[in-house]
């Protein structure tokens, strides 16, 4: 009797069971959306998830989708505002400045993702109507390079330039090691300390290992045993490319200047048939380019897209684009497609002044960094800024699709088959690649293969944007016109305080990593004017004094104590920049006249007679007093700059830093 009363019970809830899952099913079979999962999100989970996590990008998402009214929408704008502001970071209702110098794509997409889905982001539609020919860059002056090379060779001083340079466009970055074994010792110590600086700045323990990705991208291999090999057949290797949005997705092209030629090939060209083999979906391509013929092994979402050229005997190019290899070729024939003369860095006179004052092959050099006048007006040009202005909108929505396919997946339990289906399960704001999600370049939006993010056919994948070179903006909105002028008027007014270009010889040893640097400041500032007779005068090696082995760091600069003397007269004294700047360094002292006198009197007398021309600020090592990360400081302030708000490092930031880190270690001046 037991058992067929318990028969008929579990029958019953058999019975019950399968209705239920059948109205489910025909419910969600009306919906194309299958039924939800047992752990799916709840908008009060995320909510709770994202008080404990205010950064992640995808918990802001989840819970910006599952609001289901427009008052929770505005609730959970209001939480993401009110913890930036409480993290440093306040909006004040502005939208992102997609034209700031300093900002991550992760931290753009971030605040993207909120103005998108509050309805108030960046305007994508627009008649195009105006040409970026049309628009004119930055006006700022460039130096007399001409009479100031002219200057140098009757002193007697001729340029060494690197027959690498001859190979590079004069608007491109140029990066130069002798040895391939420094230039990856150089990229590990970035990685490690921009990483750390750069996790601080984000508030993000994310790593996208962009060396790694761009080393896999071009079929390099840089292992401990292979390291040997590349200083035994390469003389010289460099770095180019037409833009610094590595992390996003930029052109890298490396060259080699080689001394055994054909083991050097044969090598290469194994790493090439390794990357082809490395994926199924890898092809391989060959063409001829200037006369010159070249192989590309590419898969469909450019995690390996190698061109491999040896336009001569002794040269090899290895680039990720083929736009870049095009242009890297046209400097090395001299010509372009059409038969136009190509600038050349090596022949540049900006290039032959700075090459004597650091030159080849020193001791000193074991790199060399060298961003130049015409790439920087390059990278602050029209072009460059509205073609990376759209890709970062597009990038937005690809990152969102990664999003949503992630919360069908925690929702449903599987993976979504397609854009429509996202929005008809409540995953997406919309059908992304219509109306306001559509890519601001007419791209066409898709899933990827796997399910697990988008695709633009225009700007590629999330993970590896297709290069700015590719893709370069011809026509744009009055609107965009219009946001690139304000910025324009921003850098001409603000930004010019910055140098124009920029050497850095890079030397590295197993005691210490040196940098030097010489900054050429532009012409009719008087900032950089009067940093130009306290620092300027023939150049000097900056480590004469001595200093303690347990120095951790050190800043040194070399004063050009004759021409401060005669130009700074007492009356002009306290009113240079310099005495502006100690005053802020003392605080703002207030004296009365009289002892104003005498302590100009006194400081004229020490400059004169008391001090010598260089002046070191030294940090020593010691056990620490208290718990104080100066690179995570340095790195918080950093993190100002991410283009939603203004802000962030200032003139007093050096000595604040000095101060702060003097209450944890020994800090001397000599």
């Amino acid at each position: 009797m037991f058992r067929r009363f318990l028969t008929v019970k579990v029958l019953m809830l058999s019975l019950c069971w399968s209705g239920m899952h059948g109205q489910a099913a025909e419910e969600a079979a009306a919906t194309n959306t299958p039924p939800k999962a047992p752990r799916a999100w709840t908008f009060e989970e995320a909510m709770r998830q994202m008080a404990l996590h205010p950064d992640d990008a995808y918990l802001q998402y989840v819970a910006l989708q599952l609001a289901d009214s427009k008052e929770q929408t505005r609730q959970v704008g209001h939480a993401i505002d009110e913890m930036a502001k409480r993290r440093g970071r306040p909006r004040d209702g502005r939208r992102v400045d997609l034209f700031s110098l300093f900002t991550g794509a992760l931290a753009v997409q971030e605040s993207l993702q909120l103005d998108t889905m509050r309805a108030d982001g960046p305007v994508v539609s627009g008649e195009e109507t105006v040409k970026v020919t049309d628009l004119a860059g930055p006006t700022i002056k460039s130096h007399p390079w001409g009479k100031m090379l002219a200057a140098q060779l009757v002193a007697g001083k001729k340029p060494d330039t690197s027959p690498l340079a001859m190979c590079v466009p004069e608007d491109q970055y140029f990066v130069a090691f002798h040895s391939i074994d420094k230039l990856l010792e150089a990229v590990e110590v970035g990685d490690l300390w921009g990483a750390h600086l750069f996790a601080q700045a984000a508030r993000s323990a994310k790593t996208q290992k962009t060396s790694r990705r761009i080393k896999s991208q071009l079929a390099v291999q840089t292992d401990p045993l292979t390291r040997p090999f590349y200083d035994m057949v390469v003389d010289e290797i460099a770095l180019t490319g037409s833009d610094l949005y590595f992390r996003e997705g930029s052109d890298v092209t490396m060259l080699f200047l080689l001394k055994q030629p054909k083991v050097f090939r044969l090598r290469m060209d194994g790493f090439l048939a390794a990357a082809e083999k490395s994926r199924p979906d890898a092809g391989r391509s060959t063409g001829r380019m200037l006369g010159v013929e070249y192989v590309c092994v590419q898969t469909p979402d450019r995690a390996v897209c190698a061109y491999s050229a040896y336009p001569k005997p002794n040269v090899h190019v290895r680039t990720n684009s083929k736009a870049a290899l095009r242009r890297v070729i046209e400097a090395i024939t001299g010509r372009t497609v059409d038969g136009d003369r190509v600038n050349r860095l090596g022949e540049s006179t900006e290039f032959k002044y700075i090459r004597p004052l650091m030159p080849r092959r020193a001791k000193e050099e074991d790199g060399f960094v060298y961003l130049s006048d015409p790439f920087i007006r390059r990278l602050v040009g029209p072009e460059l800024k509205l073609t990376e202005r759209r890709r970062m909108l597009c990038y937005n929505h690809l990152r969102m699709i990664g999003h949503a396919a992630m919360l069908y997946r925690t929702q449903y339990g599987k993976d979504p088959k397609s854009l429509e289906q996202l929005a008809e399960s409540g995953c997406a704001p919309g059908v992304f690649g219509e109306g306001k999600l559509r890519c601001p370049c007419g791209g066409k939006y898709q899933l990827s293969a796997d399910g697990t993010s988008g695709v633009c056919s225009h700007h590629g994948h999330a993970g590896r944007l297709t290069p700015c070179l590719e893709i370069p903006v011809e026509k744009v909105t009055k609107a965009e016109a219009d946001e690139y002028k304000q910025f324009l008027d921003r850098y001409n007014q603000y930004w010019r305080i910055y140098f124009d270009p920029i050497a850095i010889r890079v030397k590295l040893d197993e005691k210490q990593y040196r940098a030097e640097t010489i900054i050429l400041p532009l012409l009719d500032n008087s900032v950089y004017s009067g940093m130009a007779m306290a620092l300027g005068g023939e150049p000097e090696p900056l480590d004469a004094l001595p200093v303690p082995k347990r120095n951790i760091f050190s800043m040194a600069v070399k004063l050009d104590k004759e021409k401060m003397v005669v130009e700074l007269d007492k009356e002009k004294l306290l009113k240079s920049p310099q005495s502006r700047m100690l005053g802020s360094m003392l605080g703002g002292l207030q004296m009365p006249k009289g002892e104003t006198q005498r302590f100009e009197a006194a400081l004229h007398e020490v400059l004169a007679r008391g001090i010598g021309n260089q002046i070191g600020m030294h940090v020593y090592d010691a056990s620490p007093m208290f718990d104080f990360n100066l690179t995570g400081f340095l790195g918080d302030m950093m993190g100002r700059f991410r283009g939603i708000q203004s802000g962030g490092l200032s003139d007093e930031m050096l000595p604040i830093s000095f101060l702060l880190t003097s209450l944890n270690s020994p800090v001397y001046i000599a």
